[in-house]
């Protein structure tokens, strides 16, 4: 499912202005961490932890699954 959004991202990214780049890229980033976090639908521990220290200074979401409870989590840094 997730290179399935990276691919159709990739294919919006073609037909609009570049006025959305920047947040096509977020999303595409966003992606990237999820699929490498969540690696063969278990999270792993030390993609995770790289992602939350990477979250700190990016401006990406963090999106996790969590099989066990059959839940998603979004996690963003919040700008002080």
């Amino acid at each position: 499912m997730t290179n399935l959004c990276k691919f159709l991202g990739r294919k919006l990214r073609e037909i609009t202005s570049s006025h959305h780049y920047a947040q096509l890229d977020l999303l595409r980033r966003s992606l990237d961490v999820c699929q490498s976090v969540n690696y063969g639908s278990k999270l792993n521990k030390a993609s995770l932890l790289i992602a939350f220290q990477e979250l700190a200074s990016a401006d990406h979401t963090l999106i996790l699954y969590v099989a066990a409870q059959n839940a998603g989590l979004l996690i963003q840094r919040q700008e002080k």
